[in-house]
């Protein structure tokens, strides 16, 4: 894994990657405060834009999550770049996701 450690504070919460586990944490998200799925699970990164943005990482199974930004537009380039860190290191990722 080369990938460089990362973390990406969102305002909203803070996502992190560290080359093999991709993790979320402060977000609203159910019954835990944080989340992390392992990079050979993720199958797809994404970010669905809408009243609210939210960033998808979609895994194999019942793994992955969803986290709902509130994202300033001066950090989505940020927040693309992590996307793509996450999704070049992914083995098992879809096509085109």
């Amino acid at each position: 894994m080369s990938a460089t450690p990362v973390e990406l504070d969102l305002g909203s919460g803070i996502v992190a990657f560290d080359g093999r586990i991709v993790e979320a944490f402060g977000f609203d998200i159910g019954d835990s405060d944080s989340r992390r799925v392992h990079i050979e699970m993720v199958e797809e990164v994404e970010l669905a834009e809408g009243r609210y943005d939210m960033l998808r990482i979609h895994g194999r199974g019942a793994s992955g999550w969803g986290v709902t930004l509130k994202l300033d537009q001066s950090r989505r380039a940020e927040l693309e770049q992590f996307m793509q860190q996450v999704r070049d290191a992914a083995p098992n990722l879809r096509e085109g996701r």
